[in-house]
């Protein structure tokens, strides 16, 4: 919504910049010094949507204000927005971050894409999702379709940015829902819902035993001995009982949220600290501090050039080798991106384990407290149960979902063996139709196509693209990034010192104690090196994403949805604000 004060003709003919404000639950100036009745903004905000409900299409309109009454005095159809799909990278950033290769859209996305599907129909009682919709690769990077999303939300009465409100907790600290007929109508629909969920832990238990017992069995299968038909076939399998994997992900991350986001509020209406009084959960899928600092002592004498092989080979150690292959049969499913299997997890890469063992934390994470009274304390709990199941379903999905890359790799193989492919993990870059015509049809075309996949995914790499795109044209990339970069404030603070940028945990290896860590995204992988960054940057990511998390707990700033951050320089000094979630380049611009 803009405005100027006089007549709005002063917009054309003495170009003004006129008061822009962005209109949600919590009214936001974008731009002007200029300040109208809120009672105005919302009568104007109601009877534009009453207006295009009538209508059934978007609109311009012209309005003016005398100081008593509001009047309307013009209208026209925006034909050009209609049917107009509005991507948005707030939350693949955060779940699914970076340059996805063609294989892995082709199967993650479907596969939460469907998750969703199922969910919003549950919700809503609505037929006509279609999963296809949801998601779109532009430049290899996941956008999700958040405009058809807001369908969604707006045929509820439900504020249309809800989904990243509730999950990245954005949007500022409250949402507000004003009745209307559409909201007062949904509310029936969604009380049916959560009646469905009523034994809701239970049939998250049972999910979990499921997928591990699903996992078990296929763990234990020889690959090699199948046929290409039964190998296809297992992938087909995996990828129908990985809906259902996602579909319980996917609901566990929203209640969560939600019971996140009540007892945040909750805590913050006393002033209590909201920190200080979250639990921390344990248990399958828990961050994996605590082990490191139990195997800590084991690993700290040992040689810095020493290789995991050579550690299992030498005599003496073999208490210490036990120990780290123990800790890999826990942990090994992580890695930098649990949703993206082209990337070796900790269980393949155990000269990395060792360096993180090596760098497990000195400093210790601030503790959290019981709440007192029996009514706090329950809630806290319920709380602290919730992001439980949230982080145990998490952690059964990486593990189960990483089994793709086992039975790709073992396609990879083969078309290696044939002479279709250069490397096994260049079967990455096809999609999923074009392995399964590669491995059953004899289709031969695929190594041109991964060299020039290969090639442009390198051209493409450290492009800098919008956070939101309308249509499904891709928008023109560059590589432009100012002095000054703008991202979320997730961890409050201020701090001054060298970049150390970090594009793998691979590189961790440089980083020192007091560097300001700059990395594209942040997944549990990630958490074990953070007690030696003076301050966090990240690329991506929430205000509940890990590095927001961690970064709160040691009490170091950092800043989150960084765009360009990964084309900064390294060693370049950086100022960071983490109250206003500012990115300041000292001197020159280290690009």
């Amino acid at each position: 919504m803009e405005a100027v004060e006089g007549e709005g003709s002063r917009l054309v003919q003495e170009g003004l910049t006129p008061w822009r404000y962005e209109m949600t639950s919590d009214l936001v100036l974008l731009t002007g010094e200029g300040e109208l009745d809120r009672k105005v903004l919302w009568e104007v905000v109601r009877t534009t949507f009453r207006l295009r409900d009538r209508t059934g299409g978007e609109l311009d309109l012209e309005w003016v204000y005398d100081g008593r009454r509001l009047h309307w005095v013009q209208m026209r159809g925006l034909t050009g927005l209609k049917g107009l799909d509005r991507y948005t990278n707030t939350f693949s950033k955060e779940f699914l971050p970076g340059m996805i290769k063609p294989l892995v859209w082709s199967i993650n996305v479907p596969i939460n894409s469907r998750a969703w599907v199922r969910l919003l129909s549950e919700l809503t009682g609505r037929k006509d999702l279609r999963a296809e919709n949801l998601a779109k690769s532009f430049y290899y990077r996941a956008y999700f379709n958040m405009g058809e999303f807001a369908k969604v939300w707006e045929a509820m009465g439900m504020p249309d940015d809800l989904l990243e409100r509730m999950v990245l907790m954005q949007g500022g600290g409250k949402m507000v829902f004003r009745p209307t007929p559409k909201l007062i109508l949904s509310l029936g629909r969604v009380m049916l819902f959560l009646w469905s969920k009523r034994r809701w832990f239970s049939d998250v238990e049972a999910a979990l035993h499921d997928l591990r017992s699903d996992y078990e069995e296929r763990l234990q299968e020889d690959l090699v001995a199948l046929s290409d038909g039964e190998l296809m076939g297992r992938i087909e399998g995996l990828l129908e009982t990985a809906v259902t994997s996602a579909y319980y992900t996917v609901l566990c991350i929203m209640s969560s949220s939600l019971v996140t986001r009540i007892w945040h509020r909750f805590l913050q209406r006393r002033g209590l600290d909201v920190n200080l009084l979250s639990l921390r959960t344990g248990g399958d899928g828990g961050y994996p501090e605590e082990r490191l600092k139990e195997l800590r002592p084991y690993f700290q004498d040992l040689d810095p050039q020493l290789t995991y092989r050579e550690l299992c080979r030498t005599k003496g150690r073999e208490d210490v080798c036990m120990k780290l292959q123990e800790f890999l049969a826990e942990y090994g499913h992580y890695s930098e991106s649990g949703n993206d299997f082209s990337v070796p997890p900790w269980r393949e890469t155990p000269d990395l384990v060792l360096d993180i063992l090596r760098m497990s934390p000195e400093r210790e994470r601030a503790k959290s407290e019981r709440a007192r009274g029996p009514f706090l304390s329950g809630l806290q709990l319920q709380e602290a149960k919730f992001r439980s199941y949230r982080e145990r379903m998490g952690s059964v999905y990486t593990r189960h979902y990483g089994l793709f890359r086992g039975y790709f790799l073992e396609v990879g193989r083969r078309l290696v063996e044939r002479g279709r492919l250069e490397r096994a993990d260049q079967v990455f870059l096809l999609d999923l139709e074009e392995v399964r015509d590669s491995l059953l049809k004899e289709w031969g075309g695929g190594l041109s196509l991964v060299v020039s996949r290969e090639e442009e995914m390198e051209r493409l790499k450290g492009i800098c693209l919008p956070s939101v795109i309308f249509g499904n044209e891709p928008p023109p990339a560059h590589r432009e990034v100012s002095n000054v970069l703008k991202g979320t404030p997730s961890s409050g603070g201020y701090y001054r010192g060298r970049a150390r940028v970090v594009k793998g945990l691979a590189d961790m290896k440089s980083l020192e104690k007091g560097d300001v860590l700059v990395i594209p995204y942040s997944d549990v992988g990630w958490t074990p090196f953070f007690h030696l960054a003076g301050a966090v940057v990240s690329e991506s990511g929430g205000i509940l994403s890990h590095s927001a998390i961690i970064a709160r707990e040691y009490g170091i700033p950092a800043v989150v949805s960084v765009p360009g951050a990964m084309g900064l320089r390294d060693g370049v000094v950086l100022e960071i604000d983490g109250y206003r979630g500012e990115v300041i380049v000292v001197g020159d611009s280290g690009l």
